[in-house]
């Protein structure tokens, strides 16, 4: 399984990989530090899930959901600022879920076990 970390913060995107590694070792961690970075990797390697901050700078997290809307993607996005943002409207990104920082790393390998048992 190919999990996709995106976040601008190098400390935390170092942290969130070697936390998933260690605790998920059949899982490959790809990383980006913006969302252009991100929809990069995706058209050039298949990737299982997405996890991404949501502030960035040139591209958000919510703006790289939407244009892999429809990809079957499952994204996943970190934020400090989760009171901003209508559920709805992250539901409508392709967003399946939202976890407000600083984030219980036991959310994120439950969701990385639970997609990787789909």
């Amino acid at each position: 399984m190919k999990v996709l970390v995106v976040e601008d913060e190098i400390a935390l995107l170092e942290l969130y990989k070697e936390e998933i590694e260690y605790d998920c070792p059949n899982v490959e961690v790809l990383t980006a530090t913006n969302g252009i970075e991100g929809l990069e990797l995706c058209s050039k390697t298949a990737v299982d899930m997405i996890i991404t901050d949501c502030r960035m700078p040139e591209l958000d997290g919510v703006k790289m959901a939407e244009k892999l809307k429809g990809s079957g993607i499952p994204i996943y996005m970190l934020t400090g600022h989760s009171h901003m943002y209508e559920p709805a409207y992250i539901k409508e990104q392709g967003i399946l879920e939202i976890f407000s920082k600083p984030v219980d790393f036991n959310e994120i390998l439950r969701i990385i076990k639970k997609n990787s048992s789909n």
